[in-house]
């Protein structure tokens, strides 16, 4: 009895046993295949990350290099954010980037808000204030280092075309859609003077002496003379059509107009004679300006801007295009002179404005991107740009030094530049075994 009791219980012992360790053994499958399937999961995520991560670095990339810097760099600072911090070779390549299309980045400084599209901008010879205009006839001026307004807008009854200031900045003008053009005083704000119209006054600048130059949708331009009541003291019919845009020459004895049906003149105000003809634009010529004596730029709505020259004779020359024609995606409404006379600032229809060396015709750096049409742009005594945009935005933009056209030269070959790990420098190795060191936002040589 004993021994079948002992083997009883042997065998219970034995099925326990056994029970347990089959059970042990399922829960330690279960346990395997669980973490198994966690491992897969986490290398699935790992996969889809790494894969974000180069989609966002591609896109950013893409971006940058089809001129949308800000975008671009965007999306490459979201790489960063979703980098898997195993790849630290292509985070470091990520970082180079950014620190080095941030040079090609343009810096926006200022925002002048208005409740209406913005129409028209300038800023004062001393850069300390900004005049904007808008579509619904205010005009307003800006105090530049706080952005704040001066007093409260001054009116027109119709669209505010053009805000010039006079040269030394005591005065500036306005011209509108009313058919007038208002001279104002400018540290009191007061109206000096209004000179009527029987048309929409497009143009508007001053001459060195203090009078004043306009130009009509009636074909006419004429020039005022403050001190001599409001009747024009001069007037001559100079185009077929409106004439949208004048401009005063460098020795300010000419200007140069743009008319409608497609034509440019430069007209000496002097002799009361043409100078210059121009006409290969296939669109309306919004805008026209000097870019150096015998030389001028013209843009139109379809786009194009086209660099001209042409020689002193005894009658009227005819322009000779020179230099590459710029293609904007947009209708160009405004060009302006900047840099010293080494590029020229447009202002177009695609939501952008760009920088145009006035001697070859090639954009300089990227575009200024905006969220509307462009209608006018200024430039200040630093080389900034002053813009009015359609999304009832003036903005003040710091242009970007721009390092991607940076060349640094060596006598020998070079080898392949390498960044440092947190992007601040950069180490160009040459073929003879030196190396010199930059600082990667300037591209001062440091070493």
């Amino acid at each position: 009895v004993l021994a079948v009791a002992a083997s009883a219980i042997l065998l219970a012992a034995a099925t326990g046993f056994c029970a347990l360790a089959f059970s042990y053994s399922r829960v330690a499958a279960e346990r395997d295949r669980a973490k198994e399937q966690t491992e897969l999961a986490d290398q699935a995520r790992l996969d889809e990350r790494r894969l974000n991560f180069r989609h966002a670095v591609d896109r950013g990339l893409t971006l940058c290099d089809e001129g949308h810097v800000g975008s671009g760099m965007l999306w490459l600072a979201h790489a960063l954010e979703i980098a898997p911090q195993d790849d630290s070779a292509t985070i470091r390549a990520v970082r180079a980037n950014l620190n080095a299309w941030r040079r090609e980045l343009h810096s926006l400084q200022a925002i002048y808000p208005h409740e209406h599209m913005v129409s028209a901008v300038s800023v004062s010879p001393d850069g300390k204030l900004v005049i904007t205009g808008t579509v619904d006839g205010q005009v307003q001026v800006w105090e530049q280092r706080n952005g704040k307004p001066r007093g409260p807008s001054l009116r027109h009854s119709g669209q505010v075309h053009e805000v010039p200031f006079s040269p030394d900045g005591s005065h500036f003008l306005t011209a509108s859609y009313d058919n007038t053009a208002c001279l104002w005083e400018t540290n009191s704000r007061n109206l000096v003077r209004t000179f009527r119209h029987n048309s929409t006054v497009y143009g508007a600048t001053f001459l060195p002496d203090g009078r004043i130059v306009t130009s009509t949708a009636g074909w006419w331009v004429r020039i005022w003379d403050p001190d001599h009541g409001e009747t024009a003291v001069w007037e001559q019919r100079l185009a077929d059509h409106a004439i949208h845009d004048i401009a005063l020459g460098p020795d300010g004895k000419t200007i140069v107009a743009a008319w409608h049906s497609g034509g440019v003149v430069v007209w000496d105000l002097e002799e009361e004679k043409f100078i210059a003809r121009f006409a290969e634009h296939s669109g309306r010529v919004a805008t026209a300006a000097f870019i150096g004596t015998n030389r001028i730029a013209s843009g139109d709505t379809d786009g194009n801007v086209i660099l001209w020259e042409w020689a002193n004779i005894k009658g009227t020359a005819r322009g000779k295009v020179f230099g590459k024609q710029y293609q904007h995606f947009g209708g160009v409404h405004r060009l302006r002179l900047a840099g010293r006379g080494k590029y020229m600032a447009t202002a177009n229809f695609y939501n952008d404005a760009q920088f145009v060396d006035v001697a070859t015709g090639d954009p300089v750096g990227m575009p200024l991107e905006h969220q509307g049409a462009l209608q006018s742009i200024a430039l200040n005594k630093r080389g900034n740009a002053l813009t009015a945009c359609g999304d009832g935005y003036a903005r003040e933009w710091l242009r970007a030094p721009g390092t991607l056209d940076r060349l640094y030269y060596h006598q020998k070959s070079v080898q392949p530049t390498i960044y440092t790990d947190d992007a601040r420098y950069l180490i160009i190795k040459r073929a003879d075994g030196t190396a010199t060191v930059h600082h990667a936002l300037t591209g001062e040589r440091i070493g």
